[in-house]
């Protein structure tokens, strides 16, 4: 079956994915919150057979792929951006149709208790300029439209003298699961702790709001691993991206 976007999907479905989502909410997040987010649904389509999920984003001009299961076929011949794998037990065909792509392990680490932080603070409307300079440099594009967008879930950094030096966001917001990322520090600033201070914070707010956060991290990225591992944040579970 497949569906051009998660709002053409019919009500059984839609049932069927609030089960998976409430029995996994870690592995499900990402499905359930594109489907229940209006936003995000009509930018997202959904391709699945007996065993296997695929779903396919295509906001921010680019497509980025989410696959549960094996099913490498469900995966359209498009340009994309990366893939997400959960429960792959073929990676083989993954990187037989993919060859361009590079196989990259992941960690999902999650955080029950973090503590607060004394350095990271909230970011808000007042701070649009230096986030969209930041932004810019950090993915390559930014704008005040999708900076405002991005505020409208938590976002927190660390100010030095007032000029933002690290940054870091909630991603998806679900009262099971908040999902952080876009973690960010100027490269002058790095090595100071300032990442782990910001993930801190973010951690803490998804705590106070009754959600366990989750990150990903490459696993070669010692450095950041470290940082999380420091505030917190313990292992999940190891899955594969291809980039």
């Amino acid at each position: 079956m497949y569906f051009e976007t998660l709002n053409k999907v019919p009500e059984d479905l839609r049932e069927k994915i609030k089960e998976l989502y409430s029995s996994d909410p870690l592995t499900y997040v990402y499905l359930y919150y594109d489907l229940i987010t209006p936003e995000e649904s009509k930018d997202t389509a959904l391709a699945l057979n007996d065993d296997s999920m695929v779903l396919i984003y295509s906001g921010l001009g680019r497509n980025d792929i989410l696959l549960y299961g094996n099913g490498v076929e469900l995966i359209p011949n498009i340009d994309i951006h990366n893939i997400q794998t959960f429960n792959v037990k073929r990676l083989d065909l993954l990187e037989k149709k993919f060859p361009h792509m590079k196989a990259i392990k992941y960690i999902d680490m999650i955080c029950d208790s973090p503590s607060t932080s004394d350095v990271a603070v909230r970011l808000d409307e007042k701070d649009i300029d230096q986030l969209v300079f930041i932004k810019k440099l950090s993915t390559g594009s930014g704008s005040i439209e999708r900076v405002k967008k991005i505020l409208k879930k938590p976002v927190f950094g660390v100010k030095v003298k007032e000029k933002i030096v690290s940054i870091g966001q909630i991603s998806v917001n679900l009262p099971e699961v908040w999902i952080i990322g876009g973690v960010f520090t100027l490269p002058e600033y790095r090595g100071m702790g300032y990442a782990g201070e910001v993930v801190k914070a973010l951690a803490w707010e998804a705590r106070r709001n009754g959600a366990l956060p989750l990150l990903h991290v490459r696993e070669d990225n010692l450095p950041a691993i470290r940082a999380y591992s420091r505030v917190g944040f313990k292992e999940l579970r190891r899955r594969w991206w291809l980039v």
